[in-house]
């Protein structure tokens, strides 16, 4: 009996060449590893957002410097958690939108922002990697690296003085009170109160460096006291006709200090008494 098997041959023929030009062609991808772009895209994403920042940094091609890096972002920033969600690759380059909840020195915010990052085929791997650059953290550090960190840092949220009325005082309004109000700021600053922001800092920059984002200005702390605005207007004319001239205006009764002139630095000799 003979079975005839060209047409079996034919079609497997077929398929072979199918396959062979829908590769050349790009349409098919090697899932069996990294899931082309997309699917390395969002396995990186995917560790670094559940904090597996070893696996994160294997799927980079430096993945020494992504750990660090990584491992910085998370320990410098206050991150608690990060939500990174992909857009759909355009070509070799995935965008990505980041949610990280922070929490620092007592202090809670959310910073949104959005970054990118680029998968290239790993000549040391021969598979898709992530080409790791520091920029694909946040877009504020440079691309090349160069020791850039991003710090969280928090200031006191600022103090509203007011008279006995409520009435804000300001240095502006109530020149006279300048040197006063300063104190005051810093003598009640609401440490419970606080700014939370993100600097781009460098190994010689100490505390300065970059504002990168500003997440709050924290909650204003209010500071009442028994000044009031109309005396104080009235003891700020009166003293600006003498240059240097300083003096306090108190109610008897009470002896409550309703305005205060002075334009010493770093003396106030309305105050302050000289033994």
């Amino acid at each position: 009996m003979r079975t005839n098997r060209r047409p079996t041959t034919a079609l497997v023929l077929a398929l072979a060449f199918v396959a062979s030009a829908a590769a050349a062609c790009g349409i098919l991808q090697d899932d069996s590893a990294s899931g082309g772009v997309d699917g390395t895209a969002r396995a990186f994403l995917s560790a670094w957002q559940v904090g597996e920042l070893d696996k994160a940094a294997q799927l980079t091609t430096n993945p020494g410097q992504a750990q660090t890096e990584l491992t910085a972002y998370r320990n410098r920033t206050g991150v608690a958690s990060v939500h990174l969600t992909p857009d759909h690759a355009e070509g070799d380059t995935v965008s990505f939108k980041v949610v990280a909840r922070l929490a620092y020195h007592h202090t809670e915010a959310t910073w949104r922002y959005t970054s990118r990052l680029s998968v290239v085929n790993d000549p040391a791997t021969d598979r898709l990697r992530i080409s790791w650059h520091s920029s694909v953290i946040h877009p504020a550090l440079p691309g090349g690296g160069g020791g850039y960190t991003l710090h969280a840092f928090t200031r006191p949220a600022p103090t509203v003085i007011t008279d006995r009325n409520g009435a804000r005082l300001t240095a502006h309004d109530q020149p006279g009170l300048t040197q006063v109000l300063a104190q005051l700021h810093d003598r009640y600053a609401d440490e419970d109160h606080q700014a939370l922001g993100i600097r781009l800092s460098s190994a010689g920059d100490g505390d300065g460096g970059r504002i990168v984002a500003t997440l709050g200005i924290g909650e204003e702390a209010r500071l009442h006291t028994r000044l009031d605005t109309g005396t104080q207007q009235a003891v700020d004319t009166a003293a600006s006709r003498y240059p240097g001239a300083a003096a306090v205006a108190i109610q008897p009764s009470t002896g409550d200090v309703l305005a205060v002139h002075t334009t010493e630095k770093g003396f106030d000799p309305a105050l302050e008494v000289v033994p």
